[in-house]
């Protein structure tokens, strides 16, 4: 019996569409980088150092960035300090790609906020496959963001209708009051069981006031959790 052969089909790992930039000193690697990791769907910039990458981040939409340690004008990790200190840039997927293997790159590399760490000679393949994986958690916690951010602002808008709320009361309530001053003023020669009622509406009046001043003017915050992918 021959043996059955199966042949995969080969196929572009970076199949959705994404912008990435990569920062390396090298111009052999760049141009490699740029045959390798470019598809259909992927658009692929390089930088030569650190203050190259970072106006181009500035400048430009970027999923993900691809950056090496050792680099003229600005380094590796002073431009990763950068990038996590910055507003618009924090959230933003960052591999070190670097010859460096030792503990110590790798430890101050997720110390200052890397998402992952790849090292050279690069295997271009499997780094398509890490970058893939970065990206689609990255995206998981990006949409986790938003929902957080959108509930937050429900929140906010729940507090000002109970605050809006409350105050409408307080209002009516006091009214209320300042009638009922006026009628036991016009009903002082009435019969005793008017003024009896009139009594009667005040105490109920002035219990519904004190019972919406002890109400909450704010509603529970709920502290979300800090969002991190230091977990794989």
């Amino acid at each position: 019996m021959n043996p059955i052969t199966t042949t995969a089909t080969w196929s572009y790992v970076l199949d959705e569409k994404v912008a990435i930039l990569i920062v390396d000193d090298d111009p052999i690697l760049r141009e490699f980088a740029s045959v390798h990791m470019s598809t259909p769907t992927a658009h692929v910039e390089t930088a030569a150092n650190g203050e190259s990458a970072l106006q181009l981040l500035k400048s430009g939409r970027f999923d993900i960035v691809l950056v090496d340690i050792e680099m003229p004008v600005l380094d590796g990790f002073t431009l990763l300090e950068k990038i996590r200190s910055d507003e618009q840039l924090c959230y933003l997927p960052v591999i070190m790609l670097t010859g460096h293997d030792d503990v110590a790159s790798i430890d101050r590399s997720y110390q200052l906020g890397a998402t992952a760490f790849a090292t050279k000679p690069v295997n271009w393949r499997q780094l398509s496959y890490e970058v893939r994986y970065v990206l689609r958690a990255s995206r998981m916690e990006d949409d986790l963001r938003r929902a957080c951010e959108r509930a937050k602002q429900k929140e906010l808008t729940s507090r000002g209708t109970l605050q809006s709320l409350q105050q409408e009361c307080r209002d009516n309530l006091t009214s209320i009051l300042r009638c009922i001053d006026e009628c036991r003023a016009v009903a002082a020669a009435a019969p005793a069981p008017t003024k009896s009622r009139i009594d009667q509406i005040e105490t109920l009046t002035r219990t519904l006031l004190a019972f919406c001043e002890s109400m909450p003017s704010e509603v529970p915050v709920v502290q979300s959790p800090p969002l991190a992918l230091e977990d794989r």
